[in-house]
């Protein structure tokens, strides 16, 4: 079975912590007087289905060690069993029966042995590794740091024993963000391991490795290359040049050189992990070989060997589509590649049909998340996108305008709906459902993603996702329902348009050099009845740094020394970036209707200044969408515009109150005019 990606969100050698916790319990926690000779070939035919990757025929024998032990009562033997066959739930991606076994083992090993004893310390950390799959974060650093504690207690402070607990907890921190605590951990478990075990130890290697991970996770680069460097030459010379864990950290490395700009190193390791893989598989129709392949596509697209990497991106895709489905996600890297080394190359045809491969498979993936994951998880899947890159490298006007009708629309259904399904309830039925849908959902993802053999068909999970969502609703409001997923076409919102209506709908992009290198952009469509074009803006920094700049005129505290001529030069500067590329497709129109994204969202195009001095509102109708789909879901008749009577800062008689008076501080809104213009 390959390691693949079983919990996106996570870096990946956190994903590394998180998921090798069990069998070191399971091994350290059989007893033979507790065994019979059949229960023993039984556990080894277990682990043995799982070293040759059938996990499922592996919970099959666990499942049948636990029911032939429960009958007994609390045991050790149960409790190895118990652990063992939630360890294969979780794998599976069955994640509601792994919880309920994990938390049932910890029931049991404090039974048996007390709270502060190293199996129940472990138990804890498999509990806490589940529940951050699960985004239950808040408990699974409570159980980290309790195993932590415990550890700490019984093997000191500065024992190895101790660092598997550091490295986890370590691990879980990095997940929610508290990287300067991750890595005061990983620092005290590299050292513990180094002194204790010594510099060169396997151990020591693994310490290496997650703290190089963390560094280059903040952009740290040269010490993480450093450490990285240390990891490969103790993994080669202790496992040889072959074994997985070297070509991983290999290829890490090579990672890193890339991110130094010493692409040429870093295709030199590529290459080690190619053939190592290819060796190590006995057969080139591998995932591993084909990540190993796309890695080198990307060295030598670095280096400007375009059609070189074009054939190296084919040649992995080839592979990825023998092995896994054609929508399956890690298609994409490859396939964004090929885009960029096509548009480089300057073979528009080859990058038109690679956006257009990674639209289908990034809408298959995306549309399924948003609907059938959990927040944390579209959280996660929100920077899936790289089509929208290579569309906008080709200005390929009408291809943008679907991407963006469609992601857009498929992000404010999920968010309706998920606002529906969030209300707050007391009742524990709904808090069961709500664990029954979380459970379900993350089965959906693993077994979407391909990371375990299926036990459900994708058919069967989306049909109880929406059973336990249409249930959720119900309970929370009678009459309630989900959201239509329905997106109307681009010649739909087209003709829904008012011949004096135009659509502006910004994105950010990222515009890619010949190098390689990239800068993010905000791009623009403009949508009219007749005609989609694409225009360029500017820069995404210039436009946040504006943004910066405007947001203290319109709070609610005194913008201090700002005065209205900087903030009549920052409106005009906005329009400058945003308006003005679209000036001669706005020119004969009437009314805008603007859809921002971003920071973009905070921005009062009304406000924005024209050449003449004009504001914005002053020369067209404005309306805001969040979807340009939105202008094909408006009632009829709502285009039509009426008079506006707008009251600000009204004064109100209430009797028995002490009138107090508060300066004004409205801001410039309040006071500037177009002919304050020099």
């Amino acid at each position: 079975m390959r390691r693949t990606r079983f919990a996106a969100s996570l870096p990946i050698w956190v994903i590394a912590l998180l998921s090798c916790l069990s069998l070191e319990f399971v091994a350290s926690n059989l007893t033979a007087r507790e065994l019979s000779d059949q229960d023993r070939e039984e556990d080894k035919r277990c682990r043995v289905l799982q070293e040759e990757g059938d996990w499922v025929a592996a919970r099959e024998v666990a499942q049948g060690l636990v029911s032939r032990f429960e009958e007994a009562g609390p045991s050790s033997a149960l409790l190895v069993f118990a652990n063992e066959l939630a360890n294969l739930n979780q794998r599976l991606g069955n994640y509601g029966a792994a919880l309920e076994r994990y938390r049932f083992c910890l029931e049991t090993v404090i039974q048996l042995e007390g709270e502060e004893s190293k199996s129940t310390a472990q138990v804890k950390n498999n509990l806490a590794a589940l529940l951050v799959v699960l985004g239950q974060f808040e408990e699974a650093e409570t159980l980290n740091r309790e195993a932590l504690e415990t550890r700490v207690v019984l093997d000191g402070k500065t024992s190895p024993g101790t660092v598997p607990a550091m490295n986890n907890l370590a691990g879980l921190l990095w997940c929610i963000g508290d990287l300067a605590a991750a890595e005061g951990l990983f620092r005290e478990g590299l050292r513990i391991r180094e002194i204790v075990l010594g510099r060169e130890s396997l151990d020591a290697a693994r310490s290496l490795a997650n703290l190089a991970g963390l560094l280059f996770y903040r952009g740290e680069i040269a010490e993480a290359r450093g450490l990285a460097d240390r990891a490969v030459t103790i993994f080669e010379a202790e496992l040889g040049a072959t074994h997985p864990d070297t070509l991983e950290a290999l290829l890490f490395f090579g990672d890193l050189e890339r991110a130094a700009g010493r692409a040429e190193i870093a295709e030199a390791a590529y290459e080690r992990v190619f053939e190592g893989r290819v060796e190590a598989f006995e057969t080139r129709d591998h995932a591993e070989v084909a990540e190993a392949l796309r890695r080198l596509g990307d060295a030598r697209r670095e280096q400007g060997q375009n059609r070189e990497a074009m054939e190296s991106y084919r040649e992995s895709d080839e592979i990825y589509l023998k092995v896994l489905p054609a929508w399956h996600p890690d298609r994409l890297e490859g396939l964004f590649g090929i885009g960029l080394a096509a548009l480089a190359a300057e073979d528009r045809e080859t990058a038109a049909d690679a956006a257009r491969q990674c639209a289908e498979i990034e809408f298959s993936q995306f549309e399924a998340m948003l609907s059938f994951t959990d927040e944390r998880q579209r959280l996660a899947y929100q920077d899936i996108f790289r089509s929208q890159h290579l569309f906008a490298g080709l200005k390929d006007a009408e291809a943008i305008a679907k991407f963006l009708i469609r992601q857009k629309g498929v992000v404010s259904d999920s968010l309706i709906t998920e606002a529906r399904l969030s209300r707050e309830s007391s009742d524990p039925q709904v808090q069961a459902l709500r664990d029954e849908l979380a459970a379900t959902r993350a089965e959906y993802r693993t077994v979407y993603l391909g990371a375990a053999e299926a036990t459900r068909s994708l058919e069967e999970l989306e049909a109880e996702i929406r059973a336990l969502q249409s249930k959720l609703l119900q309970s929370l409001s009678p009459g309630g329902k989900t959201i239509s997923r329905g997106v109307p076409s681009l010649a739909e919102i087209q003709s829904a348009l008012a011949e004096d209506e135009i659509v502006l709908d910004y994105f950010e992009y990222d515009a890619f050099q010949p190098s390689g290198a990239s800068e993010k952009r905000i791009g623009m469509i403009a949508l009219s009845r007749d005609e989609v074009r694409f225009f360029e803006c500017c820069s995404a920094k210039e436009a946040d740094d504006l943004i910066a700049m405007m947001i203290p005129f319109f709070g609610n505290g005194n913008p201090g020394t700002t005065g209205d001529a900087d903030a009549v030069a920052t409106m005009q500067h906005l329009y400058r970036l945003l308006l003005a590329p679209a000036s001669d497709a706005i020119m004969t129109t009437s009314r805008l209707i603007i859809s921002p994204e971003g920071s973009l969202a905070v921005v009062p195009f009304s406000c924005l200044i024209d050449a003449e001095g004009q504001f914005l509102v002053e020369r067209f109708d404005l309306q805001y969408f969040s979807s340009a789909r939105e202008v094909a879901r408006r009632e009829a008749g709502a285009v039509k515009a009426g008079k506006v009577l707008l009251v600000g800062n009204p004064a109100f008689q209430m009797e028995a109150e002490e009138v107090v008076e508060v300066p004004d501080r409205r801001g410039f809104l309040a006071t500037m005019r177009p002919d304050d213009l020099a």
